[in-house]
């Protein structure tokens, strides 16, 4: 409830990742919630996370996947300071498919897919998009 329709930005007073089991995480304690569709400030955060093999951020550019997780048959949208180039979704066969800056749920089978994001600058980010 904390988060729906809220940007969070990361408090630059986290110097750590997640430390504690994720079913009693309190994401006031970690995050800033800014009103909806608030997209300045947004950014990197330095700190002594303990990185990922699985999702990697290629890049700096900054970028939001709103919404996430979303229901089938919606659009989510990619909203990003650098020019969108491609968005490519991978499905859990390692079938892709190409979108634009919107991303039309409607083919999209219920489950997680691995989204990776082309910039016209050359970056590459990845993360991660649950259409439930």
């Amino acid at each position: 409830w904390w988060t729906k329709r809220q940007t969070l930005i990361r408090k630059s007073s986290v110097k750590k990742g997640v430390s504690m089991n994720p079913i009693v995480f309190n994401p006031t304690l970690e995050y800033d919630s800014l009103p909806d569709a608030t997209y300045s400030n947004l950014g990197t955060h330095t700190c002594d996370c303990i990185t990922s093999n699985y999702i990697h951020e290629l890049n700096q550019t900054s970028y939001i996947i709103y919404p996430n997780p979303a229901e089938r048959g919606k659009l989510v949208s990619v909203n990003a300071k650098g020019l969108v180039k491609t968005i490519t979704l991978t499905n859990i066969l390692g079938e892709q498919i190409s979108f634009s800056r919107l991303i039309d749920t409607s083919d999209l089978a219920k489950g997680t897919y691995i989204v990776d994001i082309n910039f016209a600058n050359g970056d590459i980010s990845r993360n991660k998009l649950i259409i439930q």
